[in-house]
């Protein structure tokens, strides 16, 4: 499986729909994506998964979603992601990550 990951910045349907999986809120979703680093992961030219990194403070990103669609999941596509996600903020030189859960 050859993956490719990819920075967007306008969602599209795909994009919502993996990330409502994680957080049923469209308009939280909405929210957070206009201020954030939203990464696709790709098979193809089909979207698979998404994590979204916003920032919070100097020098700090959050994980703020993160989705991998059903026919993916159990592949290590969200750890793919994670791994790319941390790459990346070494390279826009953020010093932390943090993972933020939901709650009901």
């Amino acid at each position: 499986m050859s993956i490719s990951f990819e920075q967007f910045t306008k969602a599209s349907k795909t994009h919502y729909e993996l990330l409502l999986d994680a957080d049923p809120s469209k308009k939280l979703v909405h929210s957070y994506l206009n201020r954030s680093y939203c990464i696709e992961a790709k098979e193809k030219q089909k979207v698979i998964g998404v994590i979204v990194l916003m920032p919070t403070r100097p020098e700090t990103l959050e994980i703020v979603n993160i989705a991998v669609s059903e026919d993916y999941q159990g592949k290590g596509i969200g750890k793919k992601l994670i791994e790319y996600a941390l790459e990346y903020a070494r390279q826009i030189k953020m010093k932390t990550v943090e993972i933020g859960t939901g709650s009901i």
